[in-house]
């Protein structure tokens, strides 16, 4: 998804969640997307942000796996911003 600064990609789980290949990028100052934000902790607002609106985008668009990725990420993101690692 991209929105305004940002460029979020969202991948299926594997088993283990740490092994994911999220990405999050700033593509206003890294058009080259060689910078991956997505575990950076100053960035962790923004992230929460973008997930959210792709949430919103999805049910919007009756999109079932985006659902399920996005939903999955906050989860694992938790309320405090911090990584609550969960197996699915």
């Amino acid at each position: 998804m991209r929105s305004k600064d940002w460029k979020l990609v969202l991948r299926s789980f594997t088993a283990d969640p740490r092994a994911r290949s999220n990405a999050f990028f700033n593509i206003a100052s890294d058009p080259g997307e060689s910078n991956n934000l997505y575990d950076n902790k100053r960035y962790r607002d923004q992230l929460k942000q973008q997930l959210e609106l792709m949430l919103t985008t999805a049910e919007d668009l009756d999109d079932a796996l985006t659902i399920e990725l996005a939903t999955k990420e906050l989860e694992i993101i938790g309320l405090d911003g911090e990584y609550e690692y969960k197996l699915y």
